[in-house]
Parts: C-alpha cells; sequence; structure tokens
C-alpha cells in the first residue's frame, strides 16, 4: 500500500514500482518460506516479530516473483501489526539493512574454520613430533644403562660416572618431557564416555596405584566423601594422579622462601621432598556449591605465596630447581577442567600448605 523512499533506495527501483504489489515479489526465491511464516506469525497489539532474508535489488525486484534473481541484500524485518482508521488490520514491516553485518559473520565463519584448520593441523604436528621423538629418547636411555653396566668395575673415574649417570638422566627427562606433552595436546579431549563417575571410587583407584610411592615418602594419604562428578573417569583419574604427584614432589617442612618462577623444563611448584621430621599430609575432599562441583587436593607443605599461584599453572614454571618432573602437571590439569567448561587455581590450606582446586559445572542434576 505505502512504501518510504529509502525502501526503493535499498532496492534500486523506483518508489512507484512499489507500491501495490505483493511484497513476496522482492523476496529472494530461496527466503520465500521465511516471508511466509512471517505472514502466518500471530500478531496483536504491541505485539513485533523479525526475521532475516534476502530482497532483490534492480532488475530482480522490478522483474517480480517470475523474474530472474539477480543481485540481492541481506534486511531484517520486523513486523507490527495495528488498526486503520476503519478497524482494519494493517502490517507495517521495517526494513533494516544487514548486509554489513551478514558480511562480518560469514567471514568470522571463515576465519574460524582457517583457525580450526591450523589448530588441527599443528596438533597433529605436534603429536607426530613427540610420537618420532620418543623413539631416540628411548634408545639413547638403553645405550646409556648399557654402557654403565658394560663399564661396571672397569674404571674409577668420577667424572666419568657422573657423565654416563647424567646422559642417562636426561634421557628419561626427554622421554617423560615428550609424554607430557603428548598428554597436554590431547587433554581437552575425553578419553572416555562422559557420565556420572564415581569420584571417591576413581580416587581410591589413584591412591592403590601410587602407594608404593607413598609409602616410600611416608605420606598419608586421605580420601573425603566426594560427589559423584560428570565427566570421563580416565581423566579424573588423572587429575587426581597429577595432584598426589604435584603434592609429593612439593613435600612437608618448613615454608622455603619463594625465588620466583623460572622458564626452566622442571617441574611445577616445588620438587623436592621436604623436611622428614614434618610427615606429610595429603587430603582429597569435595564439594557441590549451586550447580558447580568442586574437588580439593590439599596438603601441609610449604605453599605457595599468592603472587605465584597463577603462574605455575603455565607450562613448564617451578618456584624451584631439581627434581625430574616435566612441569607440565598443573598446566593438564587445568587445561582437563577448562575442557569441561571448568578452572583450575591455588589456594591456601587450613593446614599451612596448599589446596589445588578443580571446579566443574554439573549441567545435569545429580543422581
Amino acid at each position: 500500500m505505502q512504501a518510504n523512499a529509502t525502501l526503493a533506495t535499498l532496492l534500486d527501483v523506483p518508489r512507484s514500482a512499489l507500491v501495490q504489489r505483493p511484497f513476496s515479489d522482492l523476496v529472494a526465491r530461496a527466503d520465500q518460506d521465511i516471508w511466509y511464516r512471517l505472514r502466518r506469525h500471530p500478531l496483536g497489539p504491541d505485539m513485533t516479530h523479525a526475521v532475516e532474508l534476502r530482497l532483490r535489488q534492480g532488475a530482480g525486484a522490478r522483474a517480480g516473483a517470475c523474474g530472474g534473481e539477480g543481485p540481492s541484500v541481506w534486511v531484517q524485518l520486523t513486523a507490527t501489526v495495528s488498526r486503520d482508521d476503519v478497524n482494519q488490520p494493517v502490517l507495517h514491516i521495517a526494513v533494516s539493512n544487514i548486509s554489513k553485518l551478514k558480511q562480518a559473520e560469514q567471514d568470522l565463519r571463515c576465519s574460524q574454520q582457517t583457525l580450526a584448520r591450523s589448530n588441527a593441523d599443528l596438533r597433529r604436528f605436534s603429536e607426530i613430533t613427540a610420537h618420532h621423538l620418543q623413539e631416540p629418547a628411548r634408545r639413547m636411555a638403553s645405550y646409556a644403562d648399557l654402557l654403565g653396566r658394560q663399564l661396571a668395575g672397569k674404571h674409577d673415574d668420577p667424572e666419568l660416572q657422573m657423565s654416563l649417570d647424567f646422559i642417562a638422566q636426561q634421557a628419561r627427562y626427554q622421554q617423560n618431557l615428550l609424554r607430557d606433552v603428548q598428554r597436554y595436546l590431547a587433554a581437552d579431549q575425553p578419553l572416555g564416555q562422559l557420565e556420572w563417575v564415581d569420584a571417591s571410587a576413581v580416587a581410591a583407584q589413584v591412591v592403590e596405584k601410587l602407594a608404593d610411592r607413598l609409602a616410600a615418602s611416608g605420606a598419608c594419604l586421605t580420601v573425603g566423601e566426594l560427589p559423584p562428578v560428570w565427566f570421563d573417569a580416565a581423566r579424573l583419574g588423572d587429575v587426581f594422579e597429577l595432584l598426589i604427584d604435584n603434592a609429593l614432589r612439593h613435600g612437608a617442612g618448613p615454608a622455603k622462601p619463594a625465588t620466583g618462577p623460572t622458564e626452566l623444563p622442571d617441574d611445577q611448584a616445588g620438587d623436592e621432598i621436604g623436611d622428614a621430621a614434618r610427615p606429610l599430609q595429603i587430603r582429597i575432599d569435595g564439594e557441590c556449591a549451586g550447580n558447580l562441583l568442586r574437588l580439593r587436593v590439599s596438603d601441609n607443605g610449604p605453599g605457595i605465596e599468592p603472587q605465584y599461584r597463577e603462574r605455575v599453572f603455565r607450562p613448564f614454571e617451578r618456584l624451584q630447581s631439581g627434581g625430574d618432573g616435566t612441569g607440565i602437571g598443573l598446566a593438564l590439569v587445568r587445561r582437563i577442567a577448562e575442557s569441561g567448561g571448568g578452572s583450575a587455581w591455588i589456594e591456601a590450606s587450613p593446614d599451612g600448605g596448599c589446596s589445588v582446586v578443580l571446579e566443574l559445572p554439573q549441567a545435569k542434576a545429580s543422581p
């Protein structure tokens, strides 16, 4: 019935060519169903309904529904209904040009696809590289051990023995480092079906696996009541193992002054077993907070000063030198947590050490 000059300019047709025509003539063929659903949508007073579709421009708009498609423009149609002077319903349509927005969305999709392909290629390359580097590291460790056995009792040169021990130690470190790099790259992918996991049972399995190491360290580990976790059991077990390993490396004893993180490829905060006179106490517990679940592994070790608690989650960060760790443990824990929409952080432990907290959203109601 009516059309303003702005719409005529947008469609590149004379204003007179729009009046007394079905609006469907202007809608691109591919979007006719969208227009049909808009017309069928019930509208009452003070109600609006908006859709996005393409309108024909130029010759295509002048030709109408039977003409060629030609160029088109993306628009948003916002429909409202009012009453005229004789109380008949009148459909009003506001037409907004969103072609730039649609182009930006398309560019973003293309960029995301390109980035996803690049990330997949980089991840695959990293995994293959780590895999192929494992074999020379294994051979180096094997031949260093073989050479050590062949020379056993045949020399009394302490420097020679130190060199042999260093080669063997570095070869094993490289094997562990490559293993953990592979684990880090794959940490965001579930290792099994996502389901309700009995966290207490998973923790008990990890404790049994580490029983010899716990006994050798003299540490006492207790597991409190843990709520069920919506996760995959394999990676949840990895989290418990990594955090117990971190606590054992952190050790017990009087707090040591932090010297600041370094970039050396060593383990995360604390690598030494502390003062044996102060037995290491490790506790695993958990709690639900609304729709969030928190698992906490605490110890009575030296702790970590607040200014360093975030930095130790970066790969290869450490607070003290020494040890045979790879420095990826806490980074792995956070990567696993973030893959499930959660997070991980460090806070002070009631026993004077530190607590590593794993927080996960519970998307489903607990059984």
